[in-house]
């Protein structure tokens, strides 16, 4: 439905062991057939040696 690429780019260097912080927002297609539906996020890393630790605070969903 969507693809958000997050970047370290403008965000400050965060400490090992700590957490830092960003919004994202993306458009994602809808769905227009009327059922309820499973929505899956998956973080993977971005390239070969470099890792990824994603965590969820919050997802907010909204119509246009």
């Amino acid at each position: 439905l969507g693809t958000i690429q997050l970047g370290t780019t403008g965000h400050p260097a965060v400490k090992p062991g700590s957490f830092g912080g960003t919004m994202l927002s993306a458009a994602i297609e809808p769905v227009t057939d009327g059922k309820i539906h499973k929505l899956y996020l998956v973080s993977k890393p971005s390239g070969e040696g470099s890792f990824t630790t994603l965590a969820l605070q919050g997802l907010t969903l909204t119509g246009n």
